[in-house]
């Protein structure tokens, strides 16, 4: 599954490096397609830790504060090039810190009725979750707080203006295993 989610982000247009958080580096071993795709530099690979905030976090460390990071997880089975695109020129259009990708969880559940949702409800309806978040202003120190606490909600974090200036390629951040 990661192969697929790979070769999505590397059709997307608006997607430019990479970064894989895990598998270990035996399982890398073990696996010959996706060992030559970090020898040859097409995807950089950092070690996971105990939580995928935590990975986040500490990949997101590794990166300019001013470059655009999406972040979606290596299982992804309905991630789309058109998906990506137009997930990060939204985000970028309503100039936001951080963005958390919603679908209205009907249509999910009639365009895929064997997948088994959490519907998260809100005032105007439910919605499913899409495993797509980005960060596009993660200067302010609260956004880094929220990202290392797995039980810290991000809609409590105080709000800030968005840097407007952000531009270029995003930067895609990708789980594929913890420890």
């Amino acid at each position: 599954m990661v192969h697929r989610v790979l070769d999505v982000l590397a059709a997307a247009q608006q997607v430019g490096p990479r970064i894989l958080c895990g598998p270990s580096q035996s399982l890398i071993e073990q696996e010959p397609g996706l060992k030559a795709r970090i020898e040859t530099g097409e995807v950089k690979w950092i070690a996971s830790h105990s939580t995928p905030s935590q990975s986040t976090y500490h990949a997101l460390q590794s990166l300019a504060d001013t470059i655009p990071v999406l972040v979606t997880t290596a299982d992804h089975a309905l991630l789309t090039p058109q998906i990506v695109d137009f997930f990060c020129g939204e985000v970028r259009r309503i100039e936001c810190d951080v963005a958390v990708g919603l679908t209205p969880y009907e249509g999910v559940i009639s365009s895929f009725p064997e997948t088994k949702r959490t519907a998260i409800k809100f005032n105007d309806g439910a919605y499913s979750g899409c495993n797509l978040f980005g960060f596009l202003n993660r200067a302010f120190t609260p956004g880094r707080t929220v990202l290392a606490s797995d039980r810290t909600a991000a809609q409590k974090a105080p709000a800030h203006d968005a840097n407007p200036g952000l531009a270029g390629r995003w930067c895609a951040i990708y789980w594929a295993g913890f420890h």
